[in-house]
């Protein structure tokens, strides 16, 4: 076994690593971490023993982060263990094995893992989790004091604890059942052991000594408390003992949101699952919130009756005044929050100059002011700004983001600045903002732009590195926190569930570098790399230059159909850039490669390190001139890779990526976040000596607003004639327009483009509609009319044949036909939002116009979207994926395939109905017959926060194989899990086969199920071959009485359990009064089996045995047996068996929680019974009647002896072996 050590900057997680830390923490820690090494240093001058050291570690973990909350002492023989908890009960949590610095044999080293003290922390950790049952172990320490190796648990665990044979040699030698009983002898052992095992171990490594000059300093730079802000964090419990932060770096922090919310005046609630945002309720209304202003305003200016499209707004004026101050309200803050990151990164560009806190409450008094800067300054690029705004904003940048333009709504109505200033309302209850004496605000009442600006000042909103140190610890809201919030409040009207920062990294991850490794193999033809190292290692040898291989990624094209607020495209782009990183292909503008740089994704951000510095960070040197102008220089190296980053970042915004949404609120936020993407590395230009930032291209172009199901014209419908008779149309004028809008900063030109851009869309658009089918037809129908008159015009005097006039008659009711045809597909409502996939993305185009598709699509499609008939129709049209169903998730999924590119890649994460679902067959039909599952994976229950509904990611590939291996999963369903669990998953292997051989496809992730059911339908009959089945009786409210009476049946409202009933009876009037009843009464009488449809928690089975004549409910599923060669209670026995319960339980996706799930007459119907003689069935037949009597005699009887033995005679008739057998149970508990 070898040992990697990595440093503190790379085990501490990147989101914890950017939580900001108090001076006076940061001081305490400098001064206790000082205390230990010079206390050491004494200790190894005295010769001190270890024990003594030990002495010494305690009191620095017990004073510096760890405090009263955790019990630290030695336990048993360990050197010293730090608990979960604050008692000696709780469990150890930290392992620390101690050595003296002089005991250089017995201590480890990056070199020599195989030591004494590795030995021992090996024992100590067996004994932890085999003797103690521990498995809250987090860490094992091993130091000297001066030498840290800090191991995870989980390491352990999978080296150690899950070797049997370790195992095994551990118990014997604990039992006594060793030539030696010494613990000497374990450590001999344990070294053959790490010896001969072939694995790596990672392990964080500090030398404390290499911050001794840190520590003993009196003051330290900001850079200097950069250096030690990791190990500072290495060494508090939320590391060493893995305690729960905010680690999800797009976890919504709701304290901003709801104080956020309640200075707009704004309330959250939830409906049916979903959260939605409105108005407060009236008596709880502020007038001076900012959505009461803006409505006072809408009013008194009777904005509403004056606006165009006034219907789309709502029914009624209220719910119109609401839908429009909120639209403005969202454009309002969309700037405002975009405007607070701006004045972040500049305060940090310049070494924290107050100057660039351009967003205080003291400078921006009136709505006007944040009029000004939205319109006068972010607007319109500094040379022609007017000197009056020069003075004040000279030196904040212009972006030539959309963002500052005139929005639609604001042209129809109001504008910030005409909301009334100085309107004051009392300060949140649990406000943030603080006083000048660090006392949080309480009853106050402030100016509502006031408030808001405070607000945000009591927040850090950092972009990019690492924590700082300050005087008070703000609360981090960086980019990914505010996408959270911005879809929240964008999606105020449809409510919205935000996929974890980890789902949507791991799904990129997994998707882009498949499709990154095909996209190179297909490229070079001769390559067959299999992973991103294979290719990197092709690049290395020189194969290919750096310039082309940045071509090969550049070219990925990426959409989400779904976009929301992009946090996929997100993901998808810090993909890319770690790729390029990972390809060793990260290169300037000059095309050389930017070397010492390394760029991973963590907790779904980028990392970013250039050699021994962990974090990279943009700074100028900047120096104020008397005129009040600023001159700024920037090192070389920094300059560099900062254009590097803002370069790569915008060719692959431009190239990469696409999205589309119905919301158009989504899509402004999608377009948002990627412009912030981009802002985290704006750059000052050289050209310009480093006055301007670079501007921010046209990226909205690539998120477009529209259905993505919906779609007027095929995607092969046919553009060549359409090119032909324009002689001023090409694609390649049409591509060139648009890589000509992204890059232009010009407002002018940029709208020029965007008219010319139009105007060609408008061109194919009504090229196409003049090819639709029903237009076609129509034309060549009223031709033939045309013919028809003339002929007979011809003979005009003469009689007119029957034959003649009939056949004009038949060709004027198709042409009215035709022409209702064609007018209800004008006027569809469901095509005003549709979106032209065939001509909308020309990145997608070949240079003869045809549609070529994406080779990544990534999404998180919706479902449970209540759909029109007419919607229900156009979909089950155009999707066979959607015959039996009409959730759109289903669409979306054969959306995949359409607009995918042949062997392209489909990551969704969706439901998990489909998988197994009867209503979903054609779903599973159409990936048997076009697609490849490549990887599946169940997750937990609970993933979504508040959306509680199973759901799984799903890896397709555009790629039909006769037969292949998936790689599936399923977490339990009450696992938390992370990115962590994501990424060490042991994967089933799943034969197509196995699935694609059922009758309705279905797809069980548990490989070994296929093959116990097939083994078990050999020599078996179906119950529906052998017996009766129905369910019971629906009734109305008013069928049911509780005495007895004409037409009035015995109707059984009691519960069933295995072999009992409890019986409760009422009467129920039987006949066609019932809502629903079997065909013949006859399922009602005589000896049957019933059968409950819930399954009990222990996902079994319940059925019973009854002579009685009584009517049930349909919750009760009725079996008559019709076939003489098997015996009821045979039958009884197997339905109640453990096997049974596994073969219905464990066939689907959707009985896997902890709650009651249903069976279906199907799965009744299906159950395989074995075909045995009469005598083999009469041991079954003897084991239940012990049952039923014992029952009978006390309904409470414990039979589970006699069910057990019953269990082992089902597995024997059935063959199953012992691995099998095993698997069964452990399914049904």
């Amino acid at each position: 076994m070898q040992i990697e050590t990595i440093s503190p900057r790379r085990v501490v997680d990147n989101a914890f690593l950017q939580e900001s830390i108090t001076e006076t923490e940061f001081e305490t820690f400098r001064q206790r971490l000082l205390k230990l090494l010079n206390q050491a240093d004494d200790a190894v001058e005295e010769g001190e023993s270890e024990e003594h050291l030990k002495n010494l570690i305690k009191p620095f973990f017990s004073n510096t982060n760890f405090e009263e909350d955790h019990y630290i002492n030695t336990k048993e023989r360990q050197d010293l263990a730090i608990h979960n908890g604050k008692t000696r009960k709780s469990n150890v949590g930290v392992i620390i094995e101690a050595k003296r610095p002089s005991n250089k044999s017995g201590m480890i080293t990056r070199d020599d893992l195989n030591r004494k003290a590795f030995h021992e922390s090996i024992l100590y950790y067996l004994r932890e989790r085999i003797d103690n049952g521990n498995e809250d172990i987090k860490h094992i320490i091993i130091t000297d004091v001066y030498n840290w190796y800090i191991f995870d648990a989980q390491d352990f665990e999978r080296h150690f604890y899950e070797s049997k044979k370790l195992q095994n040699w551990y118990e014997e030698w604990k039992q006594g059942q060793k030539v030696s009983s010494r613990t000497q002898f374990v450590y001999d052992h344990l070294s053959e052991f790490v010896d001969e095992l072939e694995a790596n171990i990672t392990a964080a490594e500090l030398d404390l000594s290499n911050y001794r000059k840190l520590l003993e300093k009196d003051e330290l730079s900001r850079d200097e408390q950069k250096k030690l802000v990791p190990v500072f964090k290495l060494f508090t419990p939320t590391h060493l003992l893995k305690q729960p932060f905010a680690s999800d770096s797009n976890e919504l922090n709701k304290a901003f949101y709801r104080e956020l919310l309640y200075i707009m005046g704004l309330k959250e609630y939830k409906e049916k699952g979903t959260h939605y945002i409105t108005r407060l309720d009236e008596e709880n209304r502020q007038h001076a919130s900012l959505i009461e202003n803006t409505i006072t305003q809408l009013k008194s200016l009777n904005v509403i009756s004056r606006l165009p499209n006034r219907s789309e707004f709502g029914d009624d004026e209220e719910e119109q005044l609401f839908n429009v101050a909120i639209q403005l309200l969202i454009t309002w803050i969309n700037r405002i929050l975009f405007l607070k990151l701006l004045e972040s990164q500049l305060f940090k560009y310049h070494r924290e100059d107050d100057r660039f806190r351009f967003l205080s409450h003291r400078d921006i008094d009136e709505y006007d002011g944040l009029n000004k800067l939205f319109f006068q300054v972010l607007a319109v690029p500094v040379e022609d700004r007017s000197e009056r705004i020069n003075k004040h904003f000279g030196h904040i940048p212009y972006l030539n983001s959309s963002l500052f333009d005139v929005a639609d709504i604001e042209q129809d109505t109001i504008r910030i600045s005409e909301l009334e200033d100085g309107l004051q309302m009392p300060v949140y209850n649990r406000s943030k903002i603080r006083n000048r004496d660090g006392e949080r605000l309480k009853g106050e009442k402030l100016s509502a732009l006031e408030y808001l600006l405070r607000f945000l000042d009591a927040y850090n909103f950092n972009t990019e590195g690492t924590a700082e140190v300050q005087k008070e610890a703000k609360t981090l809201i960086n980019a990914s926190v505010l996408g959270r919030i911005f879809e929240k409040i964008n999606g105020y009207k449809d409510g919205s569930f935000f996929t974890p920062g980890y789902i949507t990294e791991y799904m990129c991850r997994e998707t882009i570098r498949r499709a990154v490794v095909q996209k190179f193999n297909e490229t070079y033809g001769n390559w067959d790399c299999e992973d991103i190292d294979d290719v990197a290692a092709k690049i290395s040898r020189h194969e290919i230059p750096y310039n082309k291989a940045n071509e090969v990624v550049n070219s990925i094209t990426i959409c989400d159909p779904a976009v929301g607020s992009g946090h996929f495209l997100v993901s998808a782009l810090n993909e890319l850039i770690a790729i390029k990183s990972d390809l060793r292909i990260f290169v300037d503008e000059d095309n050389h490669r930017i070397r010492d740089v390394e760029i991973s994704v963590d907790n779904d951000e980028l990392s970013i390190s250039v050699g021994q510095d962990p974090f990279f960070e943009y700074r100028v040197h900047s120096k104020w001139k008397e005129n009040g102008t600023i001159e700024r220089t920037v090192g070389p190296d920094t300059q560099r890779l900062q254009k590097a980053l803002f370069r790569e970042k915008n060719i692959l915004i431009e190239n990469c990526l696409f999205g589309v949404d119905i919301n158009p609120n989504s899509v402004n936020i999608c377009r948002l976040r990627l412009w912030i993407e981009l802002l985290k590395h704006a750059y000052y230009k050289e050209s310009t000596d480093f006055q301007q930032l670079e501007v921010l291209p046209n990226i909205d172009i690539n998120i477009k607003q529209g259905n993505s199901l919906v779609s007027r014209f095929d995607l092969d419908a046919d553009l060549s004639q359409i090119l032909a008779n324009n002689d001023d149309l090409t694609i390649e004028d049409y591509k060139q327009a648009v890589r000509r809008y992204k890059e232009t900063g010009d407002r002018e030109n940029k709208r020029a483009l965007k008219e010319q851009i139009k105007t060609i869309k408008d061109n194919f658009e009504a090229g196409l509609e003049e090819q639709h089918e029903v237009r076609q037809e129509l034309k060549k129908q009223r031709e033939i009319l045309i013919k028809e008159e003339a002929k007979l015009d011809l003979f005009e005097g003469e009689k007119k044949s029957k034959k003649e006039q009939k056949k004009i008659t038949k060709t004027k009711k198709k042409i009215g036909k035709l022409e209702e045809e064609l007018e209800e597909l004008e006027n569809a409502t469901f095509y005003d939002q549709a979106f032209e996939w065939r001509f909308e993305f020309p990145e997608v185009l070949d240079e003869d116009g045809n549609f070529t598709g994406f080779d990544v699509l990534i999404a998180n499609p919706p479902y449970g979207t209540t759909l029109t008939s007419n919607e229900k129709q156009y979909l089950k049209n155009k999707f066979y994926a959607v015959k039996g169903n009409y959730d759109v998730y289903s669409a979306f999924i054969e959306l995949g395939h359409m607009i995918g590119k042949a062997d392209s890649y489909t990551s969704y994460i969706t439901p998990v109905s489909w998988l197994t679902g009867s209503n979903y067959k054609w779903l599973r039909e159409h990936l048997k017959d076009e697609r490849t599952i490549t990887q599946a994976i169940i997750l937990p229950y609970d993933v979504f926060e508040d959306a509680y509904i199973d759901t799984g990611i799903y890896l397709f590939q555009n790629k039909k194989r006769d037969s292949y291996n998936s790689e599936v999963f399923e977490f339990h369903p009450r696992e938390k899990i992370s990115d962590d669990e994501l990424n060490e998953i042991s994967w089933k292997i799943l034969p197509s086969d196995y699935w694609e051989n059922e009758e309705k496809y279905e797809i069980i992730f548990k490989p070994t199920y296929y093959e116990i059911k097939n083994k078990a339908l050999k020599e078996s009959s179906l119950l529906e071959e052998i017996c009766d089945t129905t369910r019971g009786i629906l009734a109305n409210d008013g069928d049911v009485y509780d005495t007895k009476g004409k037409d009035r049946k015995r109707y059984f409202i009691g519960d069933l359990y295995r072999y009992t009933l409890k019986e409760d009876y009422k009467w129920v009037k039987y006949g066609d009064n019932l809502r629903e009843k079997p065909g013949e009464y006859s399922y009602f009488k005589g000896e049957r089996i019933l059968i409950r449809r819930l399954i009990s928690r222990q996902f079994r089975m319940m059925g019973t045995l009854t002579k009685k004549e009584f009517v049930n409910k349909k919750d009760i599923y009725n079996v008559l047996l019709i076939d003489d060669s098997f015996r009821i209670k045979y039958i009884l026995s197997l339905i109640n068996s453990s096997f049974f319960s596994y073969l219905v339980v464990g066939g689907s996706s959707l009985a896997s929680k902890d709650d009651f799930s249903q069976l279906t007459l199907t799965d009744i119907r299906t159950l395989p019974i074995k075909e045995t003689n009469n005598k083999n069935q009469k041991k079954f037949e003897k084991k239940v009647d012990q049952i039923l009597t014992a029952k009978e005699e006390n309904p409470e009887a414990d039979t589970s002896e006699l069910e057990e033995e019953i269990d082992q005679l089902v597995y024997k008739l059935y063959g199953l072996s012992e691995e099998e057998i095993g698997i069964v149970e452990e399914s049904v508990g």
